[in-house]
């Protein structure tokens, strides 16, 4: 996440503060939808790639740049 957080931004050219926040707050917070933060899922794009698939942006950097040039 904190990869994430940093590529970010960078795309958007403006810092960010990253605190990991108690668990309790975030259940408080976000109710059900904490299940999204806390329940993990291993993704991977290796499946995709074998069969073919390219990606438009095959790193992180470029779809951000994207997707923050055209906001």
């Amino acid at each position: 996440n904190i990869n994430l957080v940093r590529a970010i931004t960078k795309a958007m050219r403006k810092w960010a503060l990253f605190m990991p926040a108690p668990g309790f707050f975030l259940r408080m917070w976000l109710g059900e939808m904490s299940a999204v933060v806390f329940n993990s899922n291993r993704v991977s794009a290796e499946k995709a790639l074998q069969s073919g698939f390219t990606f438009e942006f095959p790193e992180i950097d470029g779809a951000l740049k994207d997707i923050f040039k055209k906001g």
